[in-house]
């Protein structure tokens, strides 16, 4: 891994942030919680396996961003930026999986609905959280495009923006806006 912890002391470190116990105050209550994300080595589904993908909780539902909204900007965007890692290998490994398609769109699909009910502090972590998400990417995406992409130089760009505004006008029920 290119951008792998070093030093055993930097090891220590990132285990020590990662599992520090942080105490949140909502409402003059104290409550302990813990930041940590775990792989998921037994599930069934590859992309369950991913760190970010799970049950979030209170209600149980599943998600493809399933990261504790704490650490603040900054923090979000060194979370997201490593968590991008784990992506980028579960992509090269299931490089012939149809499966993995979808899957950054399901991850930026949870980013909006966890925005939805986000306090403002909450949000900021959010958002670092994406910011370093694709900051992290889009260097891969950038040698991707370089070296794969010769199509891409074919592409009627005023062909691909009438399909984008098309996408645009469709209403709720499927038809043409008017």
């Amino acid at each position: 891994m290119a951008h792998a912890i070093r030093s055993e002391q930097d090891q220590s470190n990132v285990r020590a942030l990662a599992t520090r116990k942080l105490t949140v105050v909502k409402g003059g209550k104290a409550t302990k919680l813990v930041a940590e994300l775990k792989l998921n080595p037994r599930a069934k589904i590859p992309c369950h396996r991913l760190p970010f993908v799970g049950r979030s909780t209170p209600k149980g539902e599943f998600s493809f961003w399933n990261v504790p909204m704490t650490g603040g900007y900054g923090g979000g965007c060194d979370a997201g930026g490593w968590l991008a890692m784990f992506m980028l290998i579960h992509l090269r490994e299931q490089s012939q999986s149809d499966m993995a398609i979808p899957l950054l769109g399901q991850v930026a699909s949870s980013w909006l609905e966890a925005a939805r009910t986000a306090s403002d502090e909450e949000f900021d972590a959010l958002q670092g959280q994406a910011i370093g998400f694709m900051t992290r990417l889009s260097p891969w995406l950038m040698l991707a495009a370089r070296e794969a992409g010769r199509n891409l130089d074919r592409v009627n760009q005023k062909e691909v923006l009438l399909k984008a505004n098309a996408g645009l006008a469709v209403s709720i029920n499927g038809e043409i806006a008017q």
